[in-house]
């Protein structure tokens, strides 16, 4: 009955509580944690076996330590390389070009170089930003300050000639951040949206690229690293060459019409991991310039779009599915069953991924699994406490060795009997049918009752099992429903040890009940139905047939040859005729053809022995 009441409700209460939990683990981004390393092998397989064409796709230049060192000026004061890349660019018609370099947020008028003393390098940038703007969109770039949590102001002359420019959109700011979201394993696989903005109005420099060309979105969602082919990075000094030559016919092929944006790639300086390599020259440097994340999401954005993650809620749905892996009992089906929903959540992922849809396929499965595991285990301790419960409740009228075959599942009530071989084992209080007419009922039923404990528990060490108490006498069966070495061994063992104890309770109750208790054995074995036998609401796992019948009636000859225990020539044989049994010869047996039978007495007692002492089995 108690079974019945908790378990559907501790079941209940279960799956609510793995649910609760798995949504919260992935509302702390605990879960999407997990999904890290299987989303960048779907994005390393997307770009070597499936990569998505960019035909919208972007140029980058970039300044690298070769240009560095040849250069007499410190990287803040590029103002006359970056007018001369400017001009060079102008030569050949691009689209537009952004500025992954922050400019100075401070004039440099005052800096007068020794070289060229009428040399100003705010002019010199102020006037190639001012004829770039009036052909192309010039796009610059904010980093945060020394805090790290604002955004860092641009010159105001040079953003203001570039907001200037005719080819601008009305109304939009010239200026874009250049911070990149990271996950928490310092991975950046994220759109650099609002959530993780320095400033939230401030347009990201990739998103600021795409609405100069009409296409504003409010984006979310991850960078798809499989849009487009590796990236072949322009060296700067080469266009600022190509610039100063004239060679208009070279900037072209490589920058008309296109959009280009313009960054550093050094080797120890503004680079970030990604997922995979992005540069051509290092096809296995996931360890990317900040320029080439930049010139992806704009990949991205320009092509086929982010890749689209799922709403919390739907997540929540989807982690509630998972968990429904808790319900259900039969454990190998469901094993099966997940390793299928495992490989069909696999084949899923990929599919939905080639359609630009993240499935977190790993924290799905995380949760599947897991209500697998958990429920196996909450069944597990719960049938611990349903034995315990069955044992405490049913200790006093199953033997234990039945009560574990039943628990396992090796035997079932609705088994149909089988032939056996078995021993069995009848004992009777000889004359206590006189003696409980002089004492009080309830003190006969309190001798019965120590009478019994004793004697069960010799039968019990011996491996045998309690078949009934009949009044004062007991059947017990040796063989069955577990198996011994010996069953007639451990029969008769067990015939010796109960005289023994018999012994100490006689001792116990001299004082009360005056003549000692004497206690007939006898013992058969032989070939017999085994099973529950009984009707549905009342059965009992017995034996019947002419084996139980001729030990029941040897038990009997006790009385008459003045021998305790009594067994047949079948017992006596197989445990191969011991010098302490005595052949009584062929007896006849109501109802049954003679037998030859054996007899054992105690040796006489001296003393107290000790209870189940092997000494007084032999």
């Amino acid at each position: 009955m108690a079974k019945s009441k908790w378990l559907p409700l501790g079941r209940a209460a279960g799956y609510l509580a793995l649910v609760a939990a798995a949504c919260l683990l992935h509302y702390a981004d605990i879960l999407q944690r997990a999904e890290y390393p299987f989303l960048d092998w779907q994005m390393r397989l997307g770009r070597e076996f499936h990569p998505r064409p960019a035909p919208n796709d972007v140029t980058v230049v970039a300044f690298d330590e070769a240009f560095m060192d040849a250069a007499a000026e410190p990287f803040a004061l590029f103002h006359p390389h970056l007018a001369g890349l400017l001009d060079a660019l102008r030569q050949a018609g691009p689209k537009l070009v952004a500025f992954d370099i922050a400019l100075p947020d401070k004039s440099f008028h005052g800096f007068v170089p020794r070289e060229r003393p009428d040399h100003d390098f705010d002019q010199e940038l102020l006037r190639a930003i001012g004829l770039a703007a009036r052909e192309f969109p010039v796009l610059l770039a904010r980093t945060l300050d020394a805090s790290g949590k604002r955004l860092r102001e641009i010159h105001v002359p040079y953003q203001a000639v570039a907001d200037r420019g005719p080819r601008l959109p009305a109304g939009m700011s010239a200026s874009g951040s250049a911070v990149l979201c990271t996950d928490a394993d310092e991975t950046i696989r994220r759109y650099p949206d609002a959530a993780c903005a320095a400033h939230p109005t401030v347009l990201p420099l990739a998103a600021l690229m795409a609405a100069v060309q009409g296409n504003r979105q409010d984006w979310h969602g991850l960078i798809d690293y499989t849009a487009g082919p590796l990236h072949q990075i322009v060296p700067a000094h080469e266009v600022i060459a190509a610039g100063r030559r004239g060679d208009a016919a070279w900037l072209a092929s490589r920058f008309a019409g296109r959009a280009v944006l313009v960054g550093i790639a050094f080797r120890d300086e503004d680079r970030h991991l990604a997922p995979l390599s992005l540069a051509s020259g290092e096809p296995l440097n996931p360890r990317n310039p900040g320029v080439l994340v930049h010139a992806q999401i704009y990949r991205s954005l320009m092509n086929h779009g982010l890749v689209k993650t799922l709403a919390d809620w739907q997540a929540f749905a989807l982690l509630a599915a998972g968990a429904l892996f808790w319900f259900g009992t039969t454990r190998t089906r469901k094993f099966v069953l997940l390793l299928a929903a495992s490989a069909a959540v696999g084949v899923a992922s990929f599919w939905l991924m080639s359609q630009l849809v993240h499935l977190p396929a790993v924290s799905l499965l995380a949760v599947g699994w897991t209500a697998f595991l958990l429920r196996a285990a909450f069944d597990a301790y719960a049938t611990w406490l349903e034995r315990g419960r069955l044992e405490s409740a049913f200790s006093g009228y199953v033997s234990p060795q039945l009560m574990r075959r039943l628990q396992s599942g090796e035997i079932s009530p609705d088994q149909r009997g089988a032939k056996a071989n078995v021993c069995v084992l009848f004992a009777d209080i000889c004359g206590f049918t006189q003696l409980s007419e002089t004492l009080p009922p309830e003190r006969v039923v309190a001798l019965l009752n120590e009478y019994f404990a004793a004697m069960t528990a010799a039968i019990h060490r011996h491996g045998g099992v309690v078949d009934k108490l009949i009044g004062d006498g007991i059947m017990a069966l040796f063989g069955q429903p577990e198996r011994l070495p010996s069953p007639e061994r451990a029969a008769l063992e067990a015939a010796q040890e109960m005289l023994v104890r018999l012994d100490s309770l006689n001792r116990a109750w001299e004082r009360e009940l005056g003549p000692r208790l004497a206690c007939g054995i006898g013992i058969h074995g032989g070939e017999a139905i085994i099973g529950f036998i009984g009707s549905k609401k009342r059965h009992d796992f017995t034996a019947i047939g002419d084996t139980v019948n001729a030990a029941s009636r040897i038990e009997g000859l006790t009385r008459g040859l003045g021998y305790p225990v009594i067994c047949s020539e079948a017992v006596a044989a197989a445990v191969g005729y011991p010098d302490f049994l005595v052949d009584l010869g062929a007896q006849p047996i109501k109802g049954h053809s003679a037998l030859r039978v054996f007899g054992w007495k105690p040796p006489l007692m001296e003393g107290r022995r000790d209870e189940g002492s092997d000494a007084h089995r032999r």
